[in-house]
């Protein structure tokens, strides 16, 4: 029986510890080398779909990076995206990683100051693996659609 009470102690300890910080998320919000090398995110109720021309995420909560989409170009070109970033709470951003793990914001948005409608982006792509990410910090019922015909 102690041995079942010292093993609960440290699962609860360890989730203490690890399961209700997310600090990170607002520290790494432009780490540019973090945004373009790897996904780390906290998220509640999140349904991300493929829609006509694109992609539509929503998420109750969510903090970190989340590559939404990866698409592969044959040459480096402008597309045309549109994008619609609303939120009820906190700060989140759109950006392009190109291969090279360069990273270009396409849009910012704030409970202050929502993208309610589409907005038209050009972007540059280059040859090879693009991704779009999204990346945010303490953002509450984020809705994002994100659209190309280049998708």
């Amino acid at each position: 029986m102690e041995k079942f009470k010292g093993t609960i102690m440290v699962a609860l300890l360890c989730f203490m510890l690890t399961g209700c910080n997310n600090a990170y998320a607002k520290n790494e919000y432009d780490a540019e080398e973090k945004i373009a090398k790897n996904d780390r995110y906290a998220k509640q109720m999140s349904v991300l779909n493929p829609i006509e021309g694109g992609y539509s995420l929503e998420v109750t909560s969510f903090d970190g990076r989340e590559t939404i989409c990866t698409k592969s170009f044959d040459e480096e070109q402008d597309i045309d995206v549109e994008v619609k970033l609303t939120l009820s709470e906190g700060t989140a951003k759109l950006v392009h990683v190109d291969e090279d793990g360069t990273v270009t914001t396409i849009c910012e948005s704030t409970s202050e100051n929502a993208m309610d409608e589409y907005e038209m982006k050009t972007v540059r792509v280059r040859q090879g693996k693009n991704r779009f990410k999204i990346v945010g910090y303490d953002c509450k019922d984020l809705d994002l659609k994100l659209t190309s015909p280049a998708f």
